[in-house]
Parts: C-alpha cells; sequence; structure tokens
C-alpha cells in the first residue's frame, strides 16, 4: 500500500490453523494405521496367524485369500474412519472433535494390546506411530483458538477468500428495514 498503512491482518478471529494441522496429522494417522494391517495381511501366512476361532483349513488358498481380504477390508476401516473424522474436522464439526478422542481412546486400548502381543513387529510401530499421530491431533484440536473455531460451529466471520480481521458483515451494508429479513453473509449461509 502506498502512504497507507499496513492492514491489520492479526485483527479479528484467531486463525484456524491448529486444526488444519490436526486434520494433516490425521490424514498421516490413516495412511500408518492402514500400514499396518495390510502389511500383516500380505506377508503372514494364515496358518502361522494367531486364531480367535478357528472355521476352516488354514492351509487353503481360500483361507488363504479370505486372510488377505480380512486384512485389506480392516485396513480401509481404520483408514476410513480417520479421514472422514479429518473431513469433518476440517469442516468445523465440534462432534467430529469428540468421536476422535473415542477412537483415539480405542486406538490407544488396541496398541496397548499390539504392545502385549508382539512388541516389535512392523505392525505395531505402525500402529505407535499412528496412535503418535493421533495424539498430536488431539492435543491441538483441545487449544483454545481450536475451541472457539469449533463453538462457532465452523462458521468464519470472514467471506471466504478474505484474511481475517477485514470485518465482512455480508448483506448491502445497510440495516435490514421494518419487516425485511437480515441477510445472510453469503448465499450458503443461513443467518
Amino acid at each position: 500500500m502506498r502512504g497507507g498503512a499496513a492492514p491489520d491482518f492479526a485483527a479479528g478471529p484467531v486463525p484456524s490453523m491448529p486444526r488444519h494441522t490436526a486434520a494433516l496429522l490425521m490424514y498421516a494417522g490413516a495412511v500408518l494405521g492402514a500400514f499396518g494391517p495390510l502389511y500383516h495381511g500380505l506377508t503372514t501366512s494364515p496358518s502361522t496367524a494367531p486364531q480367535i476361532w478357528h472355521g476352516g483349513n488354514p492351509a487353503s488358498s481360500a483361507y488363504a485369500a479370505g486372510f488377505v481380504f480380512g486384512a485389506v477390508l480392516f485396513a480401509a476401516v481404520v483408514a476410513g474412519l480417520w479421514l472422514w473424522v479429518a473431513w469433518k474436522v476440517r469442516r468445523g464439526r465440534n462432534w467430529a472433535r469428540i468421536v476422535s478422542a473415542v477412537l483415539f481412546g480405542l486406538d490407544a486400548l488396541l496398541l496397548l494390546a499390539r504392545l502385549v502381543a508382539s512388541p516389535a513387529s512392523v505392525v505395531t510401530v505402525s500402529w505407535a506411530l499412528s496412535w503418535l499421530a493421533g495424539l498430536g491431533a488431539i492435543i491441538l484440536l483441545s487449544q483454545r483458538s481450536a475451541s472457539s473455531f469449533f463453538a462457532s460451529g465452523g462458521r468464519s466471520p470472514n467471506r471466504p477468500g478474505y484474511p481475517a480481521g477485514h470485518g465482512y458483515q455480508g448483506g448491502s451494508g445497510y440495516p435490514p428495514q421494518e419487516g425485511q429479513a437480515a441477510q445472510p453473509p453469503w448465499p450458503d449461509q443461513g443467518p
């Protein structure tokens, strides 16, 4: 700007950096969480894998195909949950923070079970790294700036594409006339 003061981009709402970084950590958790089951399913012989319930011949090719399919399905569910919660966190859904905390607790229990069963396996290391990504995301999502964003329902008082502090309030700039409804800040959002 020539001859004028620099705009104050720090004024206004706090940027939503923690939730974006938390979502990135969740994306990393999706990859790491899916890697372990895929690795286990593709490298472990079904006949040597521990079985909770025995329902067929572990040496047959059909059993091996089912074992691999189960590992792929489990990896897809794990990655899908991570990605779904990350997507909802980026959109500012407060319930997604709660769901991510619950899933993080379940992840911690599964990690403890893996540490007891086989502490030095690739699956356990993958699951531990996934858990660390979840821990980082939970810490970021519990910060005050993230809490204020989620409390607002994911809405920013600024028009999309405008930096914080410009105070765009929407409408025509004039107060509504008597009997006239207030205009929403932009078309895709309610009053």
